[in-house]
C-alpha cells in the first residue's frame, strides 16, 4: 500500500518519492512537508540542468570537440 502511495504521489506531483519517506512520516502533515521538500529540491536540480543546457548550447562546435577530447584524455589517464 505504501509503495502504491509513493508511486501515485510521485506521478501526480512529478517528484521522486522514496518508500522510506512514506514509511517514516507518521502524519499527513509530515508527509506534506516531505513532499514540499522534494518538490523544492528537484526544482533546484531542474534549474541547474537548465542553466547547464544553456551553457552547452552556447558552445561552438570547436569548443565541444576540444572539451570532449580533453575529457577522453582525462578518462584514459585515470584508467591506466
Amino acid at each position: 500500500m505504501a509503495l502504491q502511495l509513493a508511486n501515485l504521489l510521485g506521478n501526480a506531483l512529478h517528484v521522486r518519492l522514496t518508500l522510506d519517506s512514506i514509511l517514516t512520516t507518521p502524519t499527513v502533515a509530515a508527509l506534506a512537508k516531505c513532499l514540499d521538500e522534494a518538490i523544492h529540491s528537484q526544482g533546484e536540480e531542474a534549474q541547474k540542468m537548465s542553466r547547464l543546457m544553456e551553457m552547452v548550447e552556447q558552445l561552438s562546435e570547436e569548443e565541444v570537440t576540444r572539451l570532449l577530447a580533453q575529457e577522453n584524455s582525462d578518462t584514459k589517464g585515470a584508467l591506466e
